[in-house]
């Protein structure tokens, strides 16, 4: 089974110059439910001020000095579409920025954020761009299965999420069965597409694939490869399990369209190559209706 495993990495290998679309999921077996494991949360998620002019902070100490304001011990700062809870917080009003470090806390309406140093700054057109170093992040926005890691540096805007050296699972927090380990990945929530490179998907700890340059839809559906598969099996007659691998791929064709291949290495059996086809057809009932089928 080895050999046969490490040809399939040699093959996927050799035409994984760009990568399309593969988007590693976690599916939860039991029913959903609130305090199941696929709804945790980095931090519990906080309201937002109901006031859109204010800026509403509370801490143990403060004091204005050098032009900013400098907030000690239970710091927490909330606003309409921002919160923020740290140890020590520093704002200055002449760039409409701030520092926040220990304990970090960060959250927006799509992101939630923790480390030990966090700086955020509102740029010329009013957006908030937020930075982090060694955190950890979560899209809670994205609802169940909203993609969570670790990264050496977060930039975050919002139109876009820059990670550098950082890990992306779309498994629960603290349950990555998979992940992608990358030097970059950068969000695109605009156009809804994400760009690793040197990206390597690992399950269980274990890489199983590389390329080094790979993209793929953050919502919806997108042409890409499927979660792998691995699983043992009992031939008829044999004392010995054997392995198989299942590497899925998805051709997203059209709206009404779509093609799926898989390539399965079976340590007993060889390589087993499938397809499946698939359309929607759309007779006209009447004039002024139609249906799908």
């Amino acid at each position: 089974m080895k050999k046969y495993l490490i040809f399939l990495v040699l093959i996927l290998s050799h035409f994984s110059i760009y990568a399309e679309g593969m988007k590693l999921s976690c599916n939860p077996i039991e029913p959903a439910c609130n305090n199941c494991a696929e709804h945790q949360t980095l931090f519990p998620v906080e309201e937002f001020s109901t006031n859109s002019n204010s800026l509403d902070i509370e801490a143990d100490q403060s004091e204005f000095l050098e032009e900013k304001y400098l907030l000690n011990g239970n710091v927490e700062v909330n606003s309409k579409k921002l919160y923020l809870a740290a140890d020590d917080v520093e704002v200055s009003p002449i760039d409409n920025s701030l520092l926040a470090s220990g304990s970090v806390r960060f959250q927006d309406e799509s992101y939630l954020i923790t480390g030990d140093l966090l700086s955020a700054i509102r740029d010329e057109d009013e957006n908030l761009v937020a930075s982090a170093s060694n955190a950890n992040y979560q899209d809670y926005g994205a609802g169940l299965g909203g993609a969570n890691g670790f990264t050496e540096f977060i930039s975050k805007t919002p139109n876009n999420v820059l990670l550098t050296n950082s890990t992306y699972s779309l498994c629960p927090v603290n349950e990555n069965d998979w992940l992608i380990e990358a030097d970059q990945i950068n969000l695109n929530l605009d156009n809804n597409r994400g760009v690793a490179d040197n990206a390597t998907i690992k399950f269980y700890g274990v890489p199983i694939f590389y390329t080094p340059r790979y993209s793929w839809v953050l919502s919806g559906r997108g042409s890409g490869f499927l979660t792998p598969n691995y699983s043992s099996y009992l031939e008829p007659g044999a004392d010995d399990y054997s392995s198989s691998l299942r590497v899925p791929y998805y051709f997203n064709l059209a709206p009404d369209r779509d093609f799926l291949v898989a390539l399965t290495a079976m340590s007993s059996r060889g390589f087993i190559y499938e397809g499946k086809y698939r359309q929607l057809i759309a007779p006209k009932i009447s004039p002024d209706h139609e249906d799908s089928i």
